[in-house]
């Protein structure tokens, strides 16, 4: 929470002063100029704080996780998979969900997370300290699968986007499974 109050105070710090933006005159009106710009910097400030949360979430929660489990000791092993991570990563989405207000900041802030997620598998699978077999290409693509299940789930986000999110997570594991 603190951080999110950092990161809110350092966002509004760098919004225009609104008063020199009202007496800009744009097509017709000053209040225009205001609603479109103040808009903009909602969007982008919003924008800034779901991937601040998305890396937050990724990167320091389960970044730990990626380095020294998925995966490891092999795919096969079943707690080396994905689900461990996705089992811990589903409170933060259902906070995300309940505490954002406006559906399309939620689902903003969703697809940074996937996003986000799949960078660092996309890392996981190109790391030099894993080594991946043709035997490895069904478990992993069944994680991929998985991963886009779980942000499927619920209407969380929609089937088209999240495909496309994790298409390119199939063609490495394809690639990184060649014999």
């Amino acid at each position: 929470r603190e951080q999110l109050g950092k990161l809110a105070s350092k966002l509004v710090a760098s919004l225009p002063d609104l008063t020199a933006l009202a007496r800009t005159r744009v097509g017709g009106g000053g209040v225009d100029t205001l609603m479109a710009g103040g808009a903009s910097q909602c969007d982008a400030a919003c924008d800034a704080i779901a991937k601040y949360v998305a890396r937050k979430v990724v990167y320091y929660e389960l970044g730990s996780a990626f380095l020294t489990q998925l995966y490891l000791p092999s795919p096969l092993d079943p707690a080396s998979r994905l689900a461990p991570l996705l089992t811990r990563l589903n409170p933060t989405l259902a906070a995300i969900v309940r505490g954002v207000a406006l559906a399309a900041w939620s689902k903003q802030a969703l697809l940074a997370v996937l996003g986000t997620f799949s960078l660092a598998l996309t890392a996981v699978l190109e790391a030099p300290n894993r080594r991946y077999a043709p035997a490895h290409r069904t478990v992993l693509l069944q994680d991929v699968q998985r991963l886009a299940d779980f942000f499927m789930d619920g209407g969380l986000l929609d089937e088209q986007v999240v495909a496309g999110s994790v298409s390119p997570l199939r063609a490495l594991v394809e690639a990184s499974c060649a014999a």
